[in-house]
Formats: structure tokens, sequence, C-alpha cells
């Protein structure tokens, strides 16, 4: 559901088209459901350099499968095919050669700006820009017996990262936002650790990572929830239980925001169970309201 569509990236080569990345078991088979919205890439994981959570969960970059030469370059495969850069494009665009009208760069390797695709109020582009973005890779699974099958890793149900989530949450409601600061903390500094640094190094970084009592607010905790647990599942029940869902899809997610509305703090109840329902009055009284 996460994966972005890179197989739809194709070059003219002589009378026709190649795929830069053909369909992989490495890459995972592109159902292109769940883009990610500016909000989390941008203002949620704002600080890419000291929290590797953005990406340890993201995948920007994707192996060319096929050796292709396009207007006097060549893509070896095996080496970068395609690549999404969260900057402004004209530092990767320094030395291409041409630009397509869709924004991809030959590099020799496709080039893609957050601004080629999505637009300037965050909606996301579609198949203008052939289902290309920021794809989490979290449920990632290499070890599938075939290119379309899906994953087997275990859909995550509680993590030691979410319990000291919800503590700290709840040692807030409790006034103690010093406790909930200490809390965090550890997830946060956890979060600073890359694989490399020297001790000096993932010092500073945890240094830079830690917050204190007066950073704690109940939207900072949203956030840091979004940053930690982003593709668990657990967003809609977080937004609701707090009653932020009206409030942040407006704000944040600019796809959903013309359509939320009050009602849609509750779910609809399914077809199947009011069908078992004997009694016409129940039936017509059972859904939630706003669904017909």
């Amino acid at each position: 559901f996460f994966t972005a569509g890179y197989e739809n990236l194709r070059v003219t080569v002589g009378a026709g088209t190649v795929q830069i990345t053909p369909r992989c078991l490495e890459y995972q088979r592109p159902w292109r459901m769940l883009v990610p919205t500016t909000w989390l890439l941008n203002t949620a994981f704002s600080d890419k350099d000291n929290d590797a959570r953005f990406d340890d969960s993201f995948r920007l970059e994707w192996k060319a499968g096929n050796t292709l030469t396009v207007k006097g370059r060549t893509i070896t495969a095996g080496e970068l095919g395609i690549k999404i850069s969260l900057t402004d494009v004209t530092a990767e665009a320094a030395d291409s050669v041409s630009t397509s009208g869709n924004g991809v760069i030959y590099k020799p390797y496709a080039t893609y700006a957050l601004s080629n695709l999505y637009n300037a109020d965050g909606t996301y582009r579609n198949s203008t820009v052939n289902y290309i973005y920021p794809t989490l890779k979290k449920y990632d699974d290499t070890k599938r017996a075939a290119i379309n099958y899906d994953s087997n890793r275990p859909y995550i149900l509680a993590r030691l990262a979410e319990t000291y989530l919800i503590a700290a949450e709840a040692a807030m409601n409790l006034g103690n936002t010093s406790g909930a600061a200490t809390l965090i903390n550890v997830v946060r500094q956890r979060a600073a650790y890359r694989s490399g640094l020297s001790n000096t190094e993932l010092a500073a970084r945890q240094t830079a990572m830690s917050i204190s009592a007066s950073d704690v607010t109940l939207d900072f905790i949203l956030d840091e929830r979004a940053r930690e647990m982003c593709g668990e599942s657990w967003r809609w029940i977080d937004l609701v239980r707090t009653g932020k869902l009206l409030e942040r899809v407006k704000a944040y997610n600019p796809n959903g925001a013309s359509n939320i509305q009050s009602h849609h703090v509750l779910r609809p109840i399914p077809q199947d169970q009011i069908d078992l329902l004997s009694d016409p009055a129940q039936k017509a009284a059972y859904q939630n309201t706003g669904y017909n």
C-alpha cells in the first residue's frame, strides 16, 4: 500500500520506451495507496540530521534495473536510477542535459523534487508524476516467494517506544511535564543513533534531540507519535481519542481537508452487521450519524 510507482518511470530508447526500474523483490509491489503528506515529510521530520527515523522509514532512491543510455548518458543496472530530492531541484539539475515536462531530470538518473510531486497547496499530483513519492519501507519484505506476493512482515501491534509515549502522555495529563519529557527523551535519544557515529557525535545528536518540560504539549506528543509510528495504523485513533481529528486533518492534510466532516470521528458500522438485526426499527437507527 505504501509503495510508490517506481516501475512507471520509462525513458525513450530508440523507437520505444524502457523501464528504469522494473518491478522487483527489493522494491516491493507498488500498489500506490498511501502517500505521505508534505507536513509529515517537511514539518514532522524537519530535523533529518539528528533524527535518524526519516532515513530509516522512507526510501528516496531506487537503483536501475536495466542498463540504459539517455541523452548520451548511461545508467548501468545496479546504479542509482531514480532519486527524490527533498531540496530545490536546481542543485540537482546543475549539470543536467535536459528536463522533461514532468520534472524528470537525466543526470543520468531521474530526479524529482518535492515541488515536482506536490502542488503548492500540498496536494499530491497523482498520475501527472507517475505516482512517484517518498515510500514508507517499514513493511518491505525481500524474502517473498515472488514479486507480486504480499509482505509477510509482522503487523505492528505494540512496541516499547509506544509504551514510553503512552506513559509520557499520561504524565502530561497528570501535570507532570518534566516526567513526560524524560520519557519522550528515551525515544528521541534512541532515534539519534546512526551506524558509524563516534561516541562524541552520537552524544551531540542525542543532546540536540532532547526536549525540556516546556516543550511538552499534546500537539508535540502527537507529532512525536507521527515520527515514531507513521504507517502503523494508529493515526486516526490517536486523533479521534485526543479530539484533534478535524483540526489536524484540516491543517495538515490538504487532500483530506475538504472532505473531513464532524461525523468522521466515528466509523460506519458494516452493513453486514446491520443486516443481522431482525427489527426494522433497530436497523434504521443502528448506523452512526452521517452514514447511509
